[in-house]
């Protein structure tokens, strides 16, 4: 996987995605938070590339770095490509 960064999709907000196969996906990092440090990191989801589909958000809360986001979503596509 090689995520890119996207362009400013919002004020305060960066964005990496990435396409592989049928799949797309997003990681973000909101660089103003609420000082609730559960809602405070990186971002994941994913969806189809093709079609009208929902993003589905990968994992429950955000992870400390960008590495950890990249593997959750490394994780996630093996999933998709492979589901037992």
């Amino acid at each position: 996987m090689k995520f890119r960064q996207l362009p400013d999709p919002l004020p305060d907000m960066l964005a990496w995605g990435c396409k592989i196969g049928r799949f797309s996906f997003v990681i973000t990092l909101e660089t103003t938070v609420p000082d609730d440090p559960e809602w405070q990191g990186y971002t994941a989801s994913w969806k189809r590339a093709l079609g009208n589909h929902r993003a589905i958000r990968i994992g429950d809360k955000p992870w400390q770095t960008f590495n950890a986001a990249e593997a959750a979503c490394q994780a996630t596509y093996r999933q998709l490509r492979n589901p037992q």
